[in-house]
């Protein structure tokens, strides 16, 4: 069983400390009908600054809609 209230704020816990000022949370079925829940949030300049040439820095998928960073 998805738990994505409890996922999201582990999430929101682990997170907290990086990142710029957006987010998106998103959770689903995974591709074993096993229960996905994730958090991205978008780097701040100095942590791009800190992506080595040639990374990806964007990746495809889906995600939820963006807001504003939860500071819980």
């Amino acid at each position: 069983m998805a738990m994505p209230g409890l996922a999201e704020c582990e999430g929101v816990r682990v997170l907290a400390g990086v990142g710029g000022e957006r987010e998106w949370w998103a959770f689903g079925v995974g591709p074993r009908d096993e229960p996905v829940d994730y958090l991205r949030v978008s780097l701040t300049a100095a942590e791009f600054e800190l992506v080595p040439p040639g990374c990806a820095v964007a990746d495809a998928g889906d995600a939820g809609p963006e807001r504003p960073r939860t500071r819980r």
